[in-house]
């Protein structure tokens, strides 16, 4: 029997591998070539993703503080990021499910100050500050 795996990669890479097209050059030179046609498609520039863990237990025991923040921050800043992606997830804010109908939502079990919820705020309260483009 094939290992699906291997199965999967090897036929990405053929595929991937057809797709490739080369412009030969002289050694240590590069060719751009730009398409004369505009893309339809907005650029907002340079990004990442950012998951908001860094004031949870796990590193603030670790020493994530404040002075390793501003270190991270100021990263943040220097490089020019205009666009940040976060997860959330359930469970942040609804430890436990109340019951499984997802029409029916108990708000009073909901925990908005959870400590990943808490940490996720100082996140996203720095995007705001910067102007961070949050998809």
């Amino acid at each position: 029997m094939l290992n699906p795996f291997m199965t999967i990669t090897a036929i990405t890479l053929v595929f991937t591998g057809t797709a490739w097209t080369q412009e030969t050059a002289a050694p240590g030179e590069v060719t751009l070539r730009f398409s004369e046609q505009a893309t339809p498609h907005p650029v907002w520039g340079f990004g990442g993703e950012w998951d908001p863990h860094f004031w949870r237990s796990q590193n603030t025991r670790r020493g994530c503080d404040e002075a390793a923040w501003k270190k991270v921050t100021g990263k943040i800043r220097d490089m020019g990021v205009g666009r940040v992606r976060m997860m959330i997830l359930p469970d942040w804010y609804e430890p436990d499910n109340d019951n499984d109908d997802p029409a029916k939502t108990d708000r009073d079990a909901f925990t908005w100050d959870s400590e990943a919820m808490t940490s996720l705020y100082r996140h996203l309260d720095f995007s705001r500050r910067r102007a961070l483009r949050l998809p």
